[in-house]
Parts: structure tokens; C-alpha cells; sequence
């Protein structure tokens, strides 16, 4: 996966880094973060070296998998994290473009010279509260939050509303945990 290649760096409050989880790490975890349950190296995208942003563990491929298997035509991503969604997307030959919209430009020159070579995709930095699509999207994909809040819903329908007539389907990430 192209997400393996990024390269560890920092700009500004933003960090991509190589962490591992230890088999013992992976058992304790079972109880704390669920997310990280499988020892191995991953990369993880954080925010002041405090808040794990994403991470390409198993458990976070798992949780996006049947979304990107499914997608099809044009795709509309609120979030870029890792470009973990994209490197998914690549597997799926029904995908005609990918869009990516990004509020931080620090998570941007981070992780999209992975990917700028890729011609359907297009990276624009603005906050998904105030961008405003020129055409329609096939999906749209909410990825704005690093974890699971009950304020989360509320702006999900926001986003949703705001978006509803720009995509035939919608998901938010975590929105089946609230």
C-alpha cells in the first residue's frame, strides 16, 4: 500500500510516525483501544504527538473496506488522515475520481506527495463546513473526527444536509457507534 511508503515527518502540530505494536501491547490493548489488537509496524498520523489522528492498522482497513469495495463513479472524502481511503480506493476499477477535502494544509503536504502522481485525484484545502462542490458525487465520505464523541452526530448531520444534494450516498465515519 502506497499509505506503508510515507515518509516520517513533522509540520507544525502535525506527525507521521512508525509505531509498533508489541503482542503484549496487543493483549493489553483488547481492553483499552480495540483498534490496535494486532501486533505489527504501522504509521500513525497525530496531532500535537497526543492525538492519534489515524493510524493503517488492520481495525481502521477493516473499517472502511466494504465502503470502498462498494464505492463507485466519482468520490467526495472529507479527510485525508493518511490517504488510507485512497490506497483502498486504487483496488476498486469503478472508481472515476477521487476528491479530497482537507482543512489542515499541514496533513496535506504531509501525505499527498504519496499520492499526486495518481491523476484522478484531487487534494483541496478547506474545511468541509464550507466547501461547495461544482458537480455531484456517486459517495461522499465524512472522515473529520479522531474519535468517537456523541458531539460527532450533530455535525454529521450538518454535513450530511449541507451535502445531500451533492451525493447519491453517504457515510460518516463512526456513525454506527453513536
Amino acid at each position: 500500500m502506497l499509505v506503508d511508503s510515507i515518509s516520517n515527518n513533522k509540520i507544525g502540530d502535525y506527525e507521521i510516525t512508525d509505531f509498533i505494536v508489541s503482542a503484549k501491547q496487543a493483549e493489553i490493548n483488547k481492553t483499552i483501544n480495540p483498534r490496535h489488537t494486532i501486533p505489527g509496524f504501522y504509521k500513525r498520523l497525530s496531532y500535537k504527538k497526543r492525538a492519534t489522528i489515524m493510524t493503517n492498522s488492520p481495525q481502521e482497513i477493516s473499517e472502511i473496506s466494504e465502503i470502498c469495495e462498494q464505492a463507485s463513479g466519482d468520490i467526495l472524502i472529507m479527510g485525508l488522515g493518511l490517504g488510507l481511503m485512497i490506497d483502498l480506493l486504487l483496488k476498486n476499477d469503478k472508481i472515476k475520481s477521487i476528491t479530497i477535502i482537507e482543512k489542515y494544509i499541514e496533513v496535506i503536504k504531509l501525505v499527498y506527495p504519496t499520492f499526486k502522481h495518481l491523476k484522478h485525484l484531487t487534494v483541496i484545502n478547506e474545511d468541509a463546513f464550507n466547501y461547495n462542490p461544482k458537480k455531484i458525487f456517486d459517495y461522499i465520505w465524512y472522515d473529520i473526527w479522531c474519535m468517537v464523541l456523541p458531539d460527532n452526530k450533530k455535525e454529521m448531520t450538518i454535513l450530511k444536509e449541507k451535502y445531500k444534494y451533492y451525493g447519491v450516498c453517504h457515510w460518516c465515519w463512526s456513525e454506527n457507534l453513536l
